[in-house]
């Protein structure tokens, strides 16, 4: 997150910086996690950027999104709906250009519960398979067209990268 201060800080005073962090972990089902953060910084006479290695290496992680760009790989995806708002998914992807370590997760948010995941790699045709169901959960405000999915990957030159992907679930 880019942050700008105000104009009016002073030197020797301090500032709070606080974040609101949401996660979701998976394995056999999808688990979200919440927490807010606090910072107390002192503001210092001139700019000094530290850490910028770091900032540099896990920047370069972040998810790319491909909207209206090709993806890295070919991907099928298949929904069935199952009950009134539950479907069965299933994500194949096609390696492209020497891609490897592909994974799949799914960001259920507050909108959607994923449970009985099941992925992996069929040695023989090199694609990459995820099976997971989704319940839609009741939703107080404009509900979500599609279930956010974040596919991570390595590409041949060794770099680690992930690819937002939108997941179309219809009624």
């Amino acid at each position: 997150a880019r942050v700008t201060p105000p104009t009016d800080l002073r030197p020797g005073a301090s500032v709070k910086i606080t974040a609101l962090a949401s996660w979701v972990s998976c394995r056999d089902i999808c688990i979200p996690g919440k927490a807010e953060l606090e910072l107390e910084m002192p503001v210092s006479e001139s700019a000094r950027r530290v850490n910028t290695d770091l900032f540099s290496e896990w920047g370069a992680r972040l998810p790319v999104n491909y909207a209206g760009k090709t993806p890295p790989f070919d991907i099928d995806i298949k929904t069935v709906s199952k009950r009134e708002n539950e479907y069965s998914v299933v994500i194949l992807l096609g390696q492209k250009d020497g891609l490897s370590g592909i994974g799949l997760y799914p960001v259920p948010g507050n909108s959607f519960i994923v449970d009985d995941i099941v992925a992996g790699t069929d040695k023989g045709s090199g694609k990459s398979s995820a099976a997971f169901d989704v319940k839609v959960l009741p939703s107080h405000g404009q509900p979500q067209k599609g279930l956010e999915t974040l596919i991570i990957y390595t590409d041949k030159g060794g770099k680690r990268s992930g690819y937002e992907l939108q997941v179309p679930l219809s009624k």
